[in-house]
């Protein structure tokens, strides 16, 4: 599988790999490969992702992938225009950032930084930072 466009960001976690391509004139596209028992590929189902599956963040046209980072089994993505912070993956540890222990295997916007200026975003292990502008 060929990603289109030009690489933009990169992050490895665990066992899971994303990455972002960026196209002149239109939106970043996310894509996740690997192993993906929590839904930490993001592409929803728990089967393994062999080649390079697009992500479906939901997000409008012309939207910037501005943060990526993959932990020991979740991610999280920020995008800027029109701004929103994501998590998916597993949440048994609160990592996901949604006040429960609920895991995700689809991209989903985090309420709590809805409002929020978010400039950077890292996972541990089992944790989540993002840091705000």
């Amino acid at each position: 599988v060929s990603l289109q466009g030009r690489c933009a960001l990169v992050a490895c976690g665990y066992r899971h790999t994303l990455a972002t391509t960026r196209n002149q004139g239109r939106a970043d596209e996310l894509w996740a490969f690997g192993w993906n028992a929590y839904g930490q590929c993001g592409a929803g189902g728990d089967a393994r992702i062999l080649t390079p599956r697009r992500v479906d963040l939901g997000a409008g046209a012309g939207a910037r992938i501005a943060g990526l980072a993959a932990g020991g089994r979740h991610s999280v993505c920020h995008a800027r225009a029109p701004a929103a912070t994501y998590a998916w993956g597993r949440g048994d540890d609160g990592q996901l950032g949604r006040g429960d222990r609920s895991s995700l295997n689809a991209a989903k916007p985090l309420a709590a930084l809805a409002d929020a200026s978010v400039g950077k975003v890292a996972c541990g292990w089992a944790h989540s930072v993002f840091v705000l502008e």
